[in-house]
Protein backbone atom coordinates (compact mmCIF):
# COMPACT_ATOMS: atom_id res chain seq x y z
CA UNK A 1 0.00 0.00 0.00
CA UNK A 2 3.18 1.73 0.91
CA UNK A 3 4.15 2.10 -3.04
CA UNK A 4 0.97 3.18 -4.50
CA UNK A 5 0.25 5.78 -2.48
CA UNK A 6 4.28 6.83 -3.34
CA UNK A 7 3.49 6.57 -7.01
CA UNK A 8 -0.30 8.86 -6.75
CA UNK A 9 1.57 11.40 -4.17
CA UNK A 10 4.82 11.84 -5.32
CA UNK A 11 4.85 11.26 -9.30
CA UNK A 12 1.50 11.94 -9.98
CA UNK A 13 0.02 8.73 -11.02
CA UNK A 14 -3.37 8.45 -11.13
CA UNK A 15 -5.08 5.48 -9.06
CA UNK A 16 -6.17 4.04 -12.36
CA UNK A 17 -2.42 4.28 -13.57
CA UNK A 18 -0.85 3.16 -10.42
CA UNK A 19 -2.62 -0.25 -10.65
CA UNK A 20 -1.39 -0.61 -14.29
CA UNK A 21 2.57 0.22 -13.03
CA UNK A 22 2.52 -2.58 -10.46
CA UNK A 23 0.57 -4.90 -12.92
CA UNK A 24 4.18 -6.19 -14.22
CA UNK A 25 5.33 -6.82 -10.88
CA UNK A 26 1.93 -9.17 -9.93
CA UNK A 27 2.30 -10.70 -13.29
CA UNK A 28 5.56 -11.60 -12.54
CA UNK A 29 4.60 -12.79 -8.94
CA UNK A 30 1.86 -15.37 -10.40
CA UNK A 31 4.39 -16.86 -12.62
CA UNK A 32 7.60 -17.01 -10.84
CA UNK A 33 5.48 -19.13 -7.85
CA UNK A 34 3.51 -20.71 -9.91
CA UNK A 35 6.60 -21.60 -12.25
CA UNK A 36 9.79 -21.33 -11.15
CA UNK A 37 9.51 -21.65 -7.37
CA UNK A 38 9.30 -25.34 -6.88
CA UNK A 39 12.16 -26.16 -9.22
CA UNK A 40 14.55 -23.40 -7.95
CA UNK A 41 13.85 -24.96 -4.22
CA UNK A 42 14.31 -28.24 -5.64
CA UNK A 43 17.99 -27.67 -7.67
CA UNK A 44 18.95 -24.58 -4.69
CA UNK A 45 17.71 -25.42 -1.59
CA UNK A 46 14.44 -23.78 0.60
CA UNK A 47 17.58 -22.23 2.86
CA UNK A 48 18.88 -20.65 -0.33
CA UNK A 49 15.98 -19.67 -1.60
CA UNK A 50 14.64 -18.23 0.89
CA UNK A 51 17.90 -16.38 1.59
CA UNK A 52 18.09 -15.43 -2.27
CA UNK A 53 14.57 -13.83 -1.99
CA UNK A 54 14.79 -12.10 0.83
CA UNK A 55 17.80 -10.69 -0.16
CA UNK A 56 16.23 -9.48 -3.41
CA UNK A 57 13.30 -7.61 -1.62
CA UNK A 58 15.98 -6.03 0.32
CA UNK A 59 17.61 -4.82 -2.79
CA UNK A 60 13.81 -3.56 -4.08
CA UNK A 61 12.85 -1.90 -1.36
CA UNK A 62 16.47 -0.11 -1.41
CA UNK A 63 15.39 0.74 -5.42
CA UNK A 64 12.17 2.13 -4.48
CA UNK A 65 14.19 4.13 -1.61
CA UNK A 66 16.06 5.95 -4.19
CA UNK A 67 13.57 7.12 -6.31
CA UNK A 68 13.72 11.02 -6.64
CA UNK A 69 11.15 13.32 -5.87
CA UNK A 70 11.03 14.71 -9.41
CA UNK A 71 11.99 13.34 -13.35
CA UNK A 72 11.64 10.16 -12.87
CA UNK A 73 10.93 7.44 -15.83
CA UNK A 74 8.89 4.61 -15.28
CA UNK A 75 11.17 1.89 -16.49
CA UNK A 76 13.74 3.37 -14.13
CA UNK A 77 12.23 4.52 -10.85
CA UNK A 78 9.19 1.96 -10.98
CA UNK A 79 9.58 -1.43 -13.36
CA UNK A 80 13.05 -2.66 -12.56
CA UNK A 81 12.36 -2.12 -8.78
CA UNK A 82 8.90 -3.66 -9.01
CA UNK A 83 10.29 -7.12 -10.98
CA UNK A 84 13.39 -7.00 -8.30
CA UNK A 85 10.59 -7.29 -5.36
CA UNK A 86 8.25 -9.48 -7.37
CA UNK A 87 10.93 -11.94 -7.95
CA UNK A 88 12.69 -11.75 -4.03
CA UNK A 89 8.66 -12.38 -3.34
CA UNK A 90 8.92 -15.33 -5.23
CA UNK A 91 12.03 -16.90 -4.32
CA UNK A 92 11.11 -15.82 -0.25
CA UNK A 93 7.33 -17.08 0.10
CA UNK A 94 7.07 -20.86 -1.03
CA UNK A 95 10.24 -21.59 0.82
CA UNK A 96 8.96 -20.20 3.65
CA UNK A 97 6.26 -21.98 3.71
CA UNK A 98 7.73 -25.19 2.87
CA UNK A 99 10.17 -24.60 6.25
CA UNK A 100 7.04 -24.20 7.98
CA UNK A 101 5.56 -27.31 6.88
CA UNK A 102 8.58 -29.99 6.54
CA UNK A 103 8.72 -30.78 10.40
CA UNK A 104 4.74 -30.90 10.82
CA UNK A 105 3.37 -34.19 10.85
CA UNK A 106 1.16 -35.29 7.36
CA UNK A 107 -2.18 -34.89 9.67
CA UNK A 108 -0.76 -31.26 10.94
CA UNK A 109 0.74 -29.91 7.70
CA UNK A 110 -2.83 -27.91 7.03
CA UNK A 111 -2.36 -26.25 10.18
CA UNK A 112 1.29 -25.53 10.29
CA UNK A 113 -0.23 -24.16 6.60
CA UNK A 114 -2.55 -22.13 7.60
CA UNK A 115 -0.39 -20.40 10.71
CA UNK A 116 2.05 -19.78 8.81
CA UNK A 117 -0.79 -17.85 5.88
CA UNK A 118 -2.33 -15.98 9.58
CA UNK A 119 0.93 -15.21 10.24
CA UNK A 120 1.67 -13.59 6.89
CA UNK A 121 -1.66 -11.78 6.78
CA UNK A 122 -1.39 -10.38 9.87
CA UNK A 123 2.73 -9.84 9.56
CA UNK A 124 1.43 -7.94 6.42
CA UNK A 125 -0.91 -5.70 8.40
CA UNK A 126 1.58 -4.53 11.08
CA UNK A 127 4.10 -3.77 8.82
CA UNK A 128 2.16 -1.46 6.44
CA UNK A 129 1.15 0.55 9.64
CA UNK A 130 4.98 0.57 10.85
CA UNK A 131 5.87 1.88 7.68
CA UNK A 132 2.93 4.63 7.54
CA UNK A 133 3.52 5.79 10.69
CA UNK A 134 7.52 6.09 10.20
CA UNK A 135 6.79 7.46 6.89
CA UNK A 136 4.54 9.89 8.50
CA UNK A 137 6.57 10.96 11.30
CA UNK A 138 9.55 11.78 8.88
CA UNK A 139 7.12 13.42 6.48
CA UNK A 140 5.96 15.99 9.39
CA UNK A 141 9.58 16.18 10.89
CA UNK A 142 11.03 17.32 7.63
CA UNK A 143 8.10 19.87 6.86
CA UNK A 144 8.99 21.30 10.15
CA UNK A 145 12.39 21.76 8.72
CA UNK A 146 11.61 23.85 6.16
CA UNK A 147 11.35 21.57 3.21
CA UNK A 148 8.87 21.51 0.90
CA UNK A 149 5.93 19.92 1.09
CA UNK A 150 6.45 17.11 -2.10
CA UNK A 151 10.14 16.56 -0.73
CA UNK A 152 9.34 15.83 2.38
CA UNK A 153 6.52 13.00 1.99
CA UNK A 154 9.29 11.81 -0.39
CA UNK A 155 11.66 11.73 2.31
CA UNK A 156 9.14 9.79 4.67
CA UNK A 157 8.32 7.18 1.99
CA UNK A 158 11.92 6.89 1.49
CA UNK A 159 12.61 5.99 5.36
CA UNK A 160 9.60 3.30 5.22
CA UNK A 161 11.29 1.87 2.10
CA UNK A 162 14.67 1.59 4.13
CA UNK A 163 12.67 0.33 7.09
CA UNK A 164 11.28 -2.57 5.22
CA UNK A 165 14.68 -3.40 3.73
CA UNK A 166 16.41 -3.44 6.62
CA UNK A 167 14.03 -5.98 7.87
CA UNK A 168 14.22 -7.93 4.77
CA UNK A 169 18.09 -7.63 4.98
CA UNK A 170 17.26 -9.22 8.90
CA UNK A 171 15.17 -11.70 7.95
CA UNK A 172 17.52 -12.83 5.25
CA UNK A 173 20.33 -12.85 8.04
CA UNK A 174 18.49 -14.69 10.17
CA UNK A 175 17.55 -17.48 7.63
CA UNK A 176 21.14 -17.92 6.72
CA UNK A 177 22.38 -18.65 10.71
CA UNK A 178 18.86 -20.76 11.58
CA UNK A 179 17.81 -22.83 9.05
CA UNK A 180 19.29 -26.44 8.60
CA UNK A 181 19.70 -27.35 5.68
CA UNK A 182 17.56 -30.40 4.98
CA UNK A 183 17.82 -33.13 2.32
CA UNK A 184 16.50 -32.82 -0.99
CA UNK A 185 14.27 -35.52 -0.66
CA UNK A 186 12.51 -34.20 2.67
CA UNK A 187 12.42 -30.62 1.22
CA UNK A 188 10.77 -32.45 -2.11
CA UNK A 189 8.21 -33.69 0.06
CA UNK A 190 7.73 -30.24 2.26
CA UNK A 191 7.20 -28.58 -1.33
CA UNK A 192 4.33 -30.85 -2.35
CA UNK A 193 2.50 -30.75 1.27
CA UNK A 194 2.70 -26.92 0.73
CA UNK A 195 1.74 -26.57 -2.58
Amino acid sequence: MVLPESLQQIQGYGAFESGLALLPMTAAIMILMIGASSRLISRLSVKTSMVAGLGLLAVAMLLFAATPSSSTTFVTHVLLASLVAAAGMSLAYIPVLTAAVSHARKEESGLASGIVNTSYQIGSALGLAIMVAVASAQTFQAENNGIGSVEALNSGFHLAFIGAAAIAGLAAILALAAIKRASVSSQKEAAMAAG
